[in-house]
């Protein structure tokens, strides 16, 4: 399989939110379909995974055979955003990180002599 690059469409830093941006991805129509999933259920993935906002849109004028995605939040947002998009279209399974437990210390355990 060949790999799918990802076209970077526009990136935006956010007025007021040094560390936010907004940047788009421009991704193939035979692709599209399986990164926004059933009711927008991909998209939502990749938004609970990342914490980013995130919206599909096809453009008006330009490429009919591309749609975009764009994706806001901070860099390491975009960058696991991203990692997501990647997957998807990679038809891999996405499992969302497992949440740190935390340890707490053991209670002591006493054996009797009886």
């Amino acid at each position: 399989m060949n790999p799918l690059p990802l076209h970077l469409a526009q990136t935006f830093p956010q007025e007021g939110k040094p560390d936010c941006h907004l940047v788009t991805v421009a991704i193939p129509n035979a692709s599209a379909t399986h990164v926004i999933g059933q009711g927008g259920k991909g998209l939502r993935q990749v938004h609970d995974i990342s914490g980013t906002w995130i919206s599909a849109y096809s453009l008006v004028e330009g490429p009919r055979d591309e749609r975009h995605v764009s994706i806001r939040g901070t860099n390491k947002q975009i960058g696991d955003a991203l990692v997501v998009l990647g997957k998807r279209i990679a038809h891999k399974r996405i499992h969302a990180p497992k949440p740190k437990k935390k340890t707490e210390p053991t209670a002591g355990i006493r054996i009797q002599d009886r």
